[in-house]
Parts: structure tokens; C-alpha cells; sequence
């Protein structure tokens, strides 16, 4: 009883930790006290609690928070180093057996790698990445923003020349985000989340007629870029930056 008492009461110090090194920016030393609180909850409830799973959920989705955060920042190597780790706790060899969304959020820390490889301009890394991601996506059928992959794809595939494959990646964007938009009406979801859709749909719109008027699609071009200032300015509001930002494309 003493030896668990000791070790739940250096789970609540580690959390601390956690926190403390967090708000330093810290993010190394929170991301290691983090791991260590997985480590002691399974060694003290067992995989399979509650507790233990939430935890684990946690540890991944703050190192993928923190990696963001540390590439916007230009620290690039604390990035890398923390979705790395993200990418070793969400592999089937070494996660906590139980973690029900252990592929999507595989899939979110794939993502999120290709967008640290794109952003140093290490094309072929990035692109690997981002098809990991969708290949998790479509085996599990489980994501937590699937337009967000064809999205990155899009982008990674127009820098790489590739125009023609970057407009399908971005039809299936705009595809998979009317279904959302269309769902989140029919469950009368957050105003916030509907408007997130459909600003997300406003970028798709943007980004596959730059594509199209990259292959010389100039009309199909001209008729989407349209569509996305329709849509920003009937769903998003005509002082909405987004609105002004397609206004201008036109």
C-alpha cells in the first residue's frame, strides 16, 4: 500500500512537472515527464485502465501540440525530435495495447511530420509521410480530420510539380468536406464547427483552381475560384478575411 501511495503521489508530481515545464516552452522536459506519468499509471493500474489510456491519448497529442508549436517557432529540431516521439508511442510495438484511437492519431502525427519535412523543403520525406497517413485512414477508416490529408497531399504534390495528381488529392478534399458540412447542419453541430468546415472548403475551392490554372485550365480556374468567394460570402460574411482574401484572387 505504501509503495502504490508513493507512486500515485509521483504521478501528481510528474503532472506538475509537466505543466511547469510546459509553461517555460520547455517542451523536451515536459514531453519526458510526461512519458515517465504513462510509464507509472501502467506499472500501477495496468494497461487497460481508464486512467492509463487517457494518459497515453495525452502524451501523444501533447507531443504532437508541441512539435507544431516548435515548428511555427523555427525550432526545428526540438520539432522534430517531439513528433518523433510521437510516432514511436502510436506504434502498434510499443503503445499501451488498448488505445482505441491509436491509428488516427498515427495518422495525425504522420501529418503533422509531413508538414515538418515540407516545411524543410524535404519534398520526397514529406510526401511519404502524408501517404502514411492516408493509407492509415482508409485501412481503419478512422481519422481526425481526413480532408486535412488530401489537403496536405494537394500541396506537397503542387510543389513537387505534380499538378494534375495535387487537383484530385484536392477534389477529394472538397468532397469528403461537403459531407461535413452537410453533417454537421443535420446534427445541428456548433456554429464554430460548421464555419470551420466551410472555411476549410474555401481554401480547398482556392487551392485546386491555383492548380488548375497551373495546367492551363484557365475557364475551370476562373469558375472555382468563383465558388470559393460565393461560398465565403454567403456562409462566412463579406468582412470575413477569407472573403476579402478570395475577392482579391478574382
Amino acid at each position: 500500500h505504501l509503495q502504490a501511495h508513493r507512486d500515485v503521489v509521483a504521478i501528481a508530481e510528474l503532472e506538475g512537472v509537466v505543466e511547469a515545464r510546459s509553461q517555460e516552452g520547455k517542451f523536451l522536459a515536459a514531453a519526458d515527464a510526461c512519458a515517465r506519468a504513462v510509464e507509472l499509471r501502467r506499472k500501477v493500474l495496468g494497461d487497460s485502465h481508464p486512467e492509463t489510456l487517457t494518459a497515453a491519448e495525452r502524451h501523444i497529442l501533447q507531443c504532437n501540440f508541441w512539435g507544431v508549436r516548435c515548428l511555427q517557432g523555427h525550432q526545428h529540431p526540438v520539432a522534430l525530435e517531439l513528433l518523433k516521439r510521437a510516432e514511436t508511442a502510436t506504434d502498434p510495438a510499443n503503445c499501451v495495447p488498448d488505445l482505441r484511437r491509436r491509428a488516427a492519431l498515427r495518422a495525425t502525427t504522420f501529418n503533422n511530420l509531413g508538414c515538418y519535412f515540407r516545411a524543410r523543403g524535404k519534398l520526397n520525406a514529406a510526401l511519404q509521410y502524408v501517404e502514411k497517413a492516408l493509407r492509415l485512414e482508409e485501412r481503419y477508416k478512422e481519422a481526425e480530420n481526413p480532408s486535412r490529408t488530401y489537403l496536405n497531399l494537394a500541396v506537397v504534390l503542387s510543389m513537387m510539380g505534380r499538378h494534375d495528381e495535387a487537383i484530385g488529392r484536392n477534389q477529394s478534399a472538397i468532397s469528403v468536406l461537403q459531407d461535413q458540412g452537410n453533417l454537421a447542419l443535420d446534427a445541428c453541430e456548433s456554429t464554430q464547427v460548421y464555419l470551420q468546415t466551410v472555411s476549410t472548403l474555401v481554401v480547398a475551392y482556392h487551392n485546386l483552381a491555383v492548380e488548375q490554372l497551373c495546367v492551363h485550365k484557365g475557364e475551370a480556374g476562373t469558375k472555382t475560384l468563383l465558388r470559393a468567394f460565393n461560398l465565403a460570402r454567403h456562409k462566412l460574411g463579406t468582412a470575413h478575411p477569407l472573403t476579402t482574401r478570395m475577392n482579391d484572387a478574382l
